[in-house]
């Protein structure tokens, strides 16, 4: 007597949450993003907490505008740096 795989039986089912679960990864990501994004431009400055690269990157963001103090007087001082997925 022969039974069926657990992968027969369950592998549909771990695949379709596997891609339910990276959709919603997705769609937290990107909405985190856009919520820091609204907050740096309404208090005109840095906001707390910023979403991890990671999560940037997930979402779609694939620049970085990088802001220093150094850089701040100097002529062409915003460099933008590509994120590598």
């Amino acid at each position: 007597m022969s039974s069926k795989s657990r992968e027969y039986m369950f592998g549909a089912t771990v695949r379709h949450l596997a891609e339910r679960a990276k959709e919603a990864r997705l769609t937290a990501d990107t909405a985190a993003c856009q919520a820091w994004n609204a907050r740096m431009l309404a208090f005109q400055g840095p906001a707390q907490p910023s979403p991890p690269l990671g999560d940037a990157g997930n979402a779609g963001f694939r620049y970085l505008e990088v802001k220093c103090l150094w850089l701040r007087g100097r002529p062409g001082g915003r460099p933008r740096l590509a994120l590598k997925a």
